[in-house]
This record gives structure tokens, C-alpha cells and sequence, in this order.
């Protein structure tokens, strides 16, 4: 008879699941539901607001803010090219081979919960091209920025941010329940590290405003909830799905 158990190379410690989402950003606030709601309701305003409005009070002295890092001829160009580099991590290309890979690997192990769960980020891709499509907000200009890198899509909300944020949002959720302390804690402080790193890239490189930033990120924390709940009740089915 075949065995069905997982390996215990992926084991998870599934208890460490039970009422929590995002369980390194939330795990003490206690009412999701409120915290659900407050978040929708916030990126259902800060959508709207971006079909209204071409960049938000902020948008520019915060972009300009962040493009002076760089010190010095020398430092601009290493930072130029390392900002390049973070943000190819967001770009749909690398993300949807990096989710198709890790899908993969967690069904290996026979993770098939964990790897359907994954696989859900590319439905979330094609919903936030369209909702990129639909409030068709203008880029940065070099009337304010300085623009090292040209988009002809719609700059609200990032879809490099939003693509980075759920992923390795995800992972911090399913990682939560790994029972190897460092390994956990690498994989967590790694997600948030490569997370703002990406957020900022976008700003840097004169692709986005914040607030084009900040609507990924609320975008990308409302999915999060909504895959994590849908993670709930597809444990209880068993092993397969």
C-alpha cells in the first residue's frame, strides 16, 4: 500500500495554523474579520481615489525622497543596477516560474494543499492586471522623477509589488508552521526583507508613486486573507484534494 504521509523534510507543525493569518505581521490582533473589513474598505478607497487623481499629496516628495539615496556618481550607479535587479524578482515572468516551481515541490512531497494554495497567486495575477486595466493610472513622468524604467500598463496598483508581497506572503504564512526554528525565521525575515526592498525599487526607479506601492500591498494583504481562509477549510479534507 502506498504511503500518503508527507515527507517530513516539508513537515509542518499544522496546530501552529489554527486562527492565525499572517502570522508574523498579525498574529495578536484576535478579530480578522474586523481587521478584514478595515483592510478592504481602505483599498477599495485607495482604488477609487487613484481613478480620481494622477498621484496623491506625498506621491512626489516621497518618490523624490527615495531617488536621492544615492550619493555621489558612483553610488547612483550601484544603486541604479541594484534596484534593477530587486525588482526583476516582481517582474510576471520570474513569478509565475518561481509559483509554478514551488507548486511543484510542495505537491512532490505530497503537500498537495500547500501547493494548490500556491498555484492561487497566478489567478490573483491575471485580477490585478485587471484591475491595473480598469483604473489605467499614469506613470511617473520625468517632470518629476527621474525614469530608469519605461511601463506602458497602468501604474496602479504595482503589479511587481503586488506579485512579491503575495508570494512571499504566502510563504511566511505556510512557513509559520515549519518546526525548525532558524529555518522558519530565515524564511520569514528573508519575505519581508525582499518585500520592502521590492516596494521601494518601484518608487526608485521612477516606475510607480507610493501610493501605487501602498495599493499592492493592501491589494496583495486582502488576498492573503482570503487564501489563507480558503487554506482552512481545504485542511480539513485530508490529504488529497
Amino acid at each position: 500500500m502506498l504511503n500518503n504521509a508527507p515527507s517530513p523534510i516539508l513537515s509542518l507543525d499544522t496546530t501552529l495554523y489554527e486562527g492565525t493569518i499572517l502570522p508574523l505581521f498579525l498574529y495578536p490582533i484576535q478579530n480578522r474579520t474586523i481587521l478584514f473589513r478595515c483592510f478592504l474598505a481602505s483599498t477599495v478607497i485607495l482604488s477609487v481615489l487613484a481613478v480620481l487623481f494622477p498621484r496623491f499629496p506625498g506621491d512626489h516628495s516621497i518618490a523624490k525622497l527615495v531617488q536621492a539615496l544615492a550619493i555621489g556618481q558612483g553610488g547612483v550607479a550601484i544603486l541604479d543596477n541594484a534596484m534593477k535587479s530587486v525588482s526583476i524578482i516582481g517582474s510576471s515572468p520570474v513569478v509565475i516560474t518561481t509559483v509554478i516551481t514551488v507548486g511543484i515541490i510542495f505537491c512532490f512531497f505530497r503537500r498537495w494543499r500547500e501547493g494548490f494554495l500556491v498555484w492561487m497567486v497566478l489567478i490573483a495575477e491575471g485580477i490585478v492586471q485587471g484591475i491595473k486595466a480598469v483604473i489605467d493610472r499614469p506613470r511617473p513622468t520625468e517632470e518629476f522623477v527621474r525614469i530608469l524604467e519605461h511601463s506602458s500598463s497602468g501604474s496602479f496598483p504595482s503589479g511587481h509589488a503586488f506579485h512579491g508581497i503575495l508570494f512571499l506572503g504566502l510563504l511566511i504564512i505556510l512557513s509559520s508552521g515549519i518546526k525548525t526554528t532558524g529555518l522558519k525565521i530565515g524564511i520569514q525575515s528573508i519575505s519581508i526583507t525582499v518585500m520592502l526592498l521590492l516596494g521601494l525599487s518601484r518608487v526608485y526607479l521612477g516606475t510607480h508613486w507610493p501610493s501605487d506601492v501602498l495599493g499592492s500591498f493592501l491589494w496583495a494583504i486582502t488576498a492573503l486573507y482570503i487564501f489563507e481562509s480558503f487554506y482552512q477549510k481545504i485542511r480539513g479534507r485530508g490529504n488529497g484534494l
